[in-house]
């Protein structure tokens, strides 16, 4: 009798998290595409037809449009994916770090005060156009300045964090892909997040794709996000005043 060895295939369909990452990330690209250039388009016809108060308003106001356009773009993405399935805290296995609360808001807190100690050069030579900055001076106690921090220091953060690690990088955790996953996450990010610029979105969305590694929970990604932001935030206010 010979011993026949059975054949070995390869298994070449890609994984369903694969498909859904490939597949949102397109959607995120072409629709950033596509708003970037109906943006010129709508800057030309003003420009072309004389509107330029209506055209400088635009311009003082585009990082508010930005930023928007991003939370409704991250709402219908997650929508579309199901994210009430997604964890802010995956599992703990074997060597792994505990999480509680407290320690999540400590070390996200310290990482996202640390990438902003980083990115402030960067944010501090940029030119930044004064109506984000004026609409929370001048409308701190109003509904109007209210709403745009929960934009900036609740909505995105989480909505981003949610995405970019939960959604992205998460199905990857205990995969030899995590390494791709989180460059490509984190230069996504950087093109995608309108706060500021890309640059500091690079030192941002690096940060916390570490934590989210050594982590493994959202919740303390969310944290370095809005202490990163709330730190960016008050120094826009503090150069307009």
């Amino acid at each position: 009798m010979t011993n026949q060895t059975p054949p070995v295939t390869l298994e070449l369909a890609p994984s369903a998290p694969s498909l859904k990452a490939l597949s949102a990330v397109c959607y995120l690209v072409i629709t950033t595409a596509c708003f970037f250039k109906a943006s010129a388009m709508y800057d030309h016809h003003l420009v072309t037809t004389s509107q330029f108060s209506l055209l400088r308003t635009v311009n003082e106001y585009v990082e508010i449009t930005d930023c928007t356009f991003y939370a409704l773009q991250l709402v219908t993405v997650l929508l579309f994916f199901r994210p009430f399935k997604l964890k802010f805290a995956h599992r703990v296995g074997a060597g792994l770090p505990s999480r509680t609360l407290l320690k999540d808001i400590a070390i996200g807190s310290l990482a996202g005060i640390t990438a902003f100690l980083v990115a402030m050069p960067t944010l501090l030579g940029q030119y930044q156009s004064p109506g984000l900055a004026s609409l929370l001076a001048n409308h701190f106690y109003d509904v109007s300045g209210w709403a745009l921090l929960v934009l900036l220091l609740l909505l995105l953060p989480t909505l981003s964090e949610a995405f970019f690690r939960g959604f992205l990088e998460g199905p990857f955790l205990d995969s030899r892909l995590i390494l791709f996953a989180s460059i490509a996450s984190t230069l996504l990010f950087a093109l995608c997040w309108p706060p500021f610029n890309q640059l500091a979105g690079l030192i941002l969305g690096a940060t916390a794709s570490a934590l989210f590694y050594v982590r493994r929970s959202v919740r303390a990604c969310v944290i370095a996000n809005v202490s990163f932001t709330l730190g960016g935030v008050t120094l826009l206010v503090w150069r307009a005043l």
